[in-house]
């Protein structure tokens, strides 16, 4: 009894095997449809691999790749394929196709039909992939991206905001204790696709700190927070220019020096400030913080305790400390320019002009001197008003020139005229002259006839 029961399980252990192995070795094929992406824009190719595998040898294998000829055109690779292999361990191969897409919409790239044979299994069972892809136009996409550029949160880490934040509210401001170094900018996007620019780490120093934090949407429309940081001066050197309020800077880390100009100290009040003097201007420059935090340079007076805004501009070799004109050439008049955005005064002929003149000294040399600017190039020449005052006469002499001979034209003129009238009243004296000889005539004719008819009749 025990003896039969062992075989029966024997047998059953080794029909177990036998499934098993029979279902390792079972034998078939894939061929399978992969593209390098699932969206493409019209207009623009995109690559697809039609790949034939096998878990046993190949020999030899077909399909056809079929596709939607409404919406893709098929640049490289041929849609048919027959091929075999010669090796004895190849199982599996790649062909590469191109595609163009043409139309908006979905396409679908799939085999249509498919032969593999193994290399000793004969014919396999052949799985036939597909794949769909989306067309978009350039168009649509844009319109299905995101506009939400607004924050979900701002702040300075550890401080309250003033307002309290509000995602319609753009500007706001901070009050740090004196000392404060360093404060931690954050805040957050309302919407995932947006990014966001400007947070973090952030060093400030006395007075107003500028920061601007910027919300860019999917669809790229950008919206501007502005955070301004001000730490606390103890006694503050407050200036006070055209209605503005403004702060010393006493702190050299702040700044830097302007070409041509030292590193020196002066006094205001009973501080010292770091400042810049040239040999060359003489002038003696001091930095001023806005209520915005933005920093310039100032043309400071000791004596006078005054301030007066220093700008310089580089052109080529020039760098241009722009002044008050002392004297302009005539038709000439007073304009104001934009360079590398900021306002200047200058002179133009007519405002629509792309040439202005510009007064002002030479930092590297000391000199005053009218310049002529190029809006369009962004150059600056020495004006050589000699040379202007040529071309003035030589216009002043064309002129005269042009009016002596439309004086001349018009005197010729005249006298033909007068030539013409004389000759007309010629003509006429002429005229009536025949006409009075004629009448003379027919009055004799008419008296002689008279006098016959009165000698008949006597």
């Amino acid at each position: 009894m025990k003896k039969n029961i062992c075989k029966y399980l024997l047998l059953c252990i080794s029909f177990f095997f036998l499934c098993i192995c029979g279902t390792v070795k079972a034998a078939s094929a894939n061929v399978s449809v992969q593209t390098s992406s699932s969206m493409v824009v019209v207009g623009r190719n995109f690559n697809v691999t039609v790949t034939v595998s096998s878990n046993v040898a190949l020999a030899n294998w077909e399909y056809t790749l079929a596709y939607d000829s409404s919406k893709l055109d098929l640049v490289s690779g041929t849609p048919y394929i027959m091929d075999m292999v010669t090796a004895t361990n190849v199982t599996t191969r790649s062909y590469q196709y191109t595609f163009r897409a043409k139309a908006s919409g979905n396409a679908n790239i799939y085999i249509q039909s498919a032969v593999v044979n193994g290399l000793y299994d004969g014919g396999l069972a052949v799985n036939r992939g597909s794949r769909s892809v989306t067309l978009k136009t350039q168009a649509e996409i844009e319109a299905s991206y995101s506009k939400n550029n607004y924050l979900s949160s701002l702040g300075v880490e550890g401080v309250g905001l003033s307002p309290e934040f509000n995602k319609e509210v753009l500007e706001y401001t901070v009050e740090l204790e004196p000392g404060t170094t360093a404060i931690n900018l954050v805040g957050s996007v309302e919407d995932r696709t947006a990014t966001l620019e400007g947070v973090g780490p952030k060093e400030v120093a006395e007075g107003a700190n500028r920061f601007e934090v910027k919300v860019t949407a999917q669809n790229g429309n950008v919206r501007t927070y502005v955070v301004v940081v001000n730490v606390k001066e103890y006694n503050p050197i407050e200036v006070e220019i055209g209605g503005k309020k403004y702060r010393v800077v006493r702190k050299r880390s702040e700044l830097t020096a302007p070409a041509n100009y030292a590193e020196t100290n002066v006094t205001i009040g009973e501080e010292e400030v770091p400042s810049y003097y040239s040999e060359i201007t003489k002038y003696t420059l001091v930095g001023l913080k806005d209520e915005e935090g933005n920093i310039g340079y100032y043309i400071y007076n000791a004596e006078e305790n005054s301030y007066i805004e220093y700008k310089e501009f580089a052109f080529q070799r020039i760098v241009l400390y722009p002044m008050e004109a002392k004297e302009i050439p005539s038709r000439y008049h007073p304009s104001v320019i934009v360079i590398n955005d900021q306002e200047v005064k200058a002179y133009k002929l007519k405002e629509s002009s792309k040439y202005a003149l510009l007064y002002g000294m030479n930092v590297e040399t000391g000199k005053e001197n009218l310049y002529l600017y190029n809006s369009e190039e962004n150059t600056l020449q020495i004006y050589f008003q000699e040379e202007i005052e040529l071309l003035e006469q030589e216009k002043e002499m064309y002129q005269l020139v042009c009016l002596c001979l439309a004086g001349g034209c018009f005197f010729l003129l005249l006298i033909l005229i007068i030539a013409l009238c004389r000759k007309g009243k010629k003509k006429e004296k002429s005229i009536e002259a025949r006409h009075q000889k004629r009448k003379e005539k027919k009055k004799k004719k008419y008296e002689k006839s008279d006098i016959i008819e009165e000698s008949v009749s006597e």
